[in-house]
This record gives structure tokens, sequence and C-alpha cells, in this order.
């Protein structure tokens, strides 16, 4: 069997807009993850990533046609999926012999409603993938009904069954790890956003699955609140290859809360000073869990920067939004973090269920007020999936265009307020943040060679153009 995954084609421009130009690349996690296990198995594997390739469908089935595969497997978020399914048909056009699956968040929120308006679809794969995937590339491979793979959703006519629910991997040691060889001249090709690298190479990676948080704008149908994560000697066995086989100098752990496992980050930390790595790292972590005893051993052990879900200014807001943490609480985590050394991030949601100008203005006073090293603000998008996105109009204008729906487009303008507002809101508190002194001193002291400086001209050319010139 030969098994190609795929990550469809989608311009920086249409996931962006105006901030194009300082865009970023992440690389597909899940289908390194999958294309490990599949080839673990023997069969022939590849991973083609149209976005960082820059590939259009044209060019991208192509690139199928020359591996001639049995299987395709499409991921996509709810903003690609638009092009994956244009894609699945370009597929069927070239070859109906090919089984197309598809996966990610998007799909696991409505699989009916994808297979049975994009009929190139085979089968929708639910939630987390590597043992479902491996047991339908086998059934195919046996000639077996796929209604004996749990975890699938399948057309039947006109109605769509579910082959039941596939438990959770509970040890995910037992997962090969990441197939980062299949990327295309990864890791250079991919780089997290330029304000969140210390070093490069860099790269991305995740540790553990679940979230118990109750965010109201967060779907966890993928890896649900049941947490798990792999073992310190595993995330080690993980960053020694990210280092050794392929010149990592800075991880961004993606993990909801990495500092939830206090053991094993205490292992962690211990094993890579024990290694000597020339390495920096982030992470991302909720504000009410964070310990100074904690950051101290993180910095130690490289952790320059913590990323912190803030989403808003206005403890109303956070109410709605189920966060369980109060502006206090965000003061105290950046105070703890610069005692220890470390800069952090904050994450902001402009345009939640309920937001007014009030809110808006309190988001933007606490910007203005807490010391944070660097931020990022994102309009609010109802996901499917997510315990807002069935009662969301009920709260204001919903556009209901998946193409758009990016983080990067208001696509959900609240009522009293207009898409103007929320626009000028964000722009506003990135002019309020970034021309200030004491940002702008920063960013000169964390400049560590030419890469820096390219990275950031790029980055600060496209923040100043969206800040005072751009109608997005």
């Amino acid at each position: 069997m030969r098994i190609l995954f795929v990550n469809p084609p989608v311009s920086k421009k249409d996931r962006y807009g105006a901030l194009a130009a300082a865009g970023s690349y992440s690389p597909p996690l899940a289908l390194t993850n999958l294309a490990a296990v599949t080839r673990e198995r023997g069969w022939e594997t590849a991973i083609i990533d149209a976005q960082v390739e820059e590939l259009g469908h044209d060019e991208t089935i192509s690139r199928i046609d020359a591996f001639r595969p049995d299987i395709v497997g499409i991921t996509s978020t709810t903003s690609t999926f638009p092009s994956g399914a244009e894609l699945a048909e370009l597929v069927k056009e070239l070859d109906r012999r090919i089984t197309v699956i598809a996966g990610g968040v998007h799909v696991s929120a409505l699989p009916e409603r994808s297979l049975l308006e994009h009929r190139a679809i085979d089968a929708v794969v639910l939630g987390e993938g590597e043992e479902t995937v491996a047991e339908l590339v086998a059934a195919l491979k046996e000639g077996s009904p796929l209604e004996e793979v749990r975890g699938l959703a399948l057309r039947k006519g006109e109605k769509v069954v579910f082959t039941g629910p596939r438990p959770l991997i509970q040890d995910l040691d037992s997962l090969p790890l990441p197939a980062w060889e299949m990327l295309p001249r990864f890791p250079r090709a991919y780089c997290i956003q330029t304000q969140s690298v210390a070093n490069f190479p860099s790269t991305s990676v995740c540790t553990s699955r679940g979230c118990t948080g109750k965010c109201t704008f967060c779907d966890r149908r993928i890896f649900g609140s049941n947490l798990r994560a792999h073992s310190a000697p595993y995330v080690m066995a993980l960053i020694k290859d990210l280092y050794h086989n392929h010149g990592v100098r800075d991880i961004q752990f993606e993990d909801d809360n990495f500092m939830l496992f206090k053991k094993r980050l205490f292992e962690v930390c211990d094993m890579i000073r024990a290694e000597r790595l020339d390495l920096t790292w982030s992470c991302q972590a909720r504000v009410d869990m964070v310990r100074l005893e904690t950051l101290k051993k993180m910095k130690e052990a490289g952790c320059w920067m913590i990323l912190y879900g803030v989403e808003s200014g206005s403890e109303r807001i956070l109410k709605m939004m189920k966060k369980e943490i109060s502006r206090e609480k965000i003061l105290r985590a950046i105070d703890l973090a610069h005692k220890a050394g470390i800069m952090c991030k904050g994450f902001f949601i402009t345009g939640f269920l309920g937001e007014d100008r009030e809110s808006l203005d309190e988001t933007y006073e606490f910007i203005k007020r807490a010391p944070f090293d660097d931020i990022s603000l994102h309009y609010y998008t109802p996901f499917p999936g997510s315990p807002a996105y069935n009662s969301v109009e009920r709260y204001g204008l919903f556009k209901k265009d998946f193409k758009t729906m990016t983080y990067y487009k208001p696509v959900f303008i609240p009522k009293g307020l207009t898409e103007r507002d929320l626009i000028d809101h964000s722009k506003r508190c990135y002019r309020s943040f970034y021309l200030r002194p004491r940002t702008m001193l920063n960013y000169l002291r964390r400049i560590k060679g030419p890469g820096h400086i390219i990275h950031f001209a790029k980055g600060l050319g496209a923040l100043v153009k969206y800040m005072f010139t751009a109608k997005e």
C-alpha cells in the first residue's frame, strides 16, 4: 500500500490577510505522526505540504500523480477544508480507485456535512487518528469492510454511518517519533512567528494531549479532556532527534499547558541541562498554574518565554469565556515569570460573545498596563464543535464562510459593534504596545544575528503596514 498525506493548498494571503508578510508556517504535526505510524507498519508513505511549498491545486495533483498512491489522506482545519475538499475532487478525477480519507478538527466536528456535501471523500477519521488510520489501511489492503474499523464516519448512499468510538491512546510513548524528514526542507522552511523565536532554526512540537479547560471558544473534540502525556524520556528523545538530526535550536511546546505535568517538566529540565544542549524553548501555560520555583527551573534549562492565553482584559468577558482566571492572576503570572528571567506573551481574542465598546476599552487599557513582552490579537472565530458554535447567532452576526475562518478576519460581529470597530480596536492595541519605547528596546536586545534582523524586518514591515494603512 502506498499512502500519501497532504496538507492542502492555502496561500499566506488567504490565511493572514494584511499580515501575510509576517505569517508563518508550523509543521503539520498530525501528518508527521500519522506518517511515522504507517511507515513503521511497513507501508510506503510520503507527505506533501502544499502550503509551505506554495503549491496550487494543479501542482499538488501533479505531485500526487507522480507518487501513485492507493490512499490519500487530507488534513484540514475549518479554513483549509474548502481547499481540501476541492483537492479530493481532483484526486478522484485523477483516479477513482484512490481512497480519499479526511481528518482534522473540522471534519471531526461536521462529519455528516463533510461526507454528504463532498462525495469525493470516502471516509472521515474522527478524532485521534493514528490507530484508526493504521487499521483502515490494513482493512483496505486485506479487502475487509471499513465498517469494522472503529473511529470512522462513512457514507452509505444518502446516509452517514459511524463505526463506533475509538478509545484514546493511553500510552503515547507507544507511538514512534514524528517523521520530520518527510517534510520539505524541514526545519528551515518552517518557522513559528518571528516574535516567538529566540534562535534559528525553530519548530513547534506537542508532547501531551487533552485539556481540562472549559473555554467556550475551544473545540476539544480531537483529544478530549482526558489528559495524557509522553514520558520525560520520550520528550527528551524527541528533543535530541530535532537537535542532533535536524539542527533545531529553538522549540515551542504547543501543549495546552506544558507546565501541568510538574514531575515530568522537572525531569525534562534536568535532562536538557545534563545533555548540555544549546537550546532555547518556550511553552504555553495557564496563568493560574505558574509557580516561581518551577519557572526558575525552566529558565535554567533554556526556557525564555511563556505564552499565556489571556484572551481579554474584561472580567465580564473572561466569565463569558469560562476562562476561570482574573486580571489579578494574569498580572501575578507575568510578575512571576519576569522574576525568573522569562519573557511573557499574551494572546487576546477580539469580538467574543457579549463584547461591547466598554469591554474593548477594558482590554485596551489592560494591554497598556500589563508588562507583556509580546502580544497577539486574534478575532473570535466560532469554530464548529466549540460550545458556543450553535448559539452564536443570538449574540451577533456570524458570516459562515469557512475560508475566512482563520482568526485573522472578523467573521463574527457582536451586537452593537461593527467590523470596523473590531479592526480599529486591534490596530489601536498593536500601536499602543509596539510603539512604546520599552517594547522597541526589548526587541533590539533579542537580536542575535543577521537571521533575526531579516525576520524582524519582515514582521515589523507587515505590522506597520497593518497598523497604519491596511483596510483589512
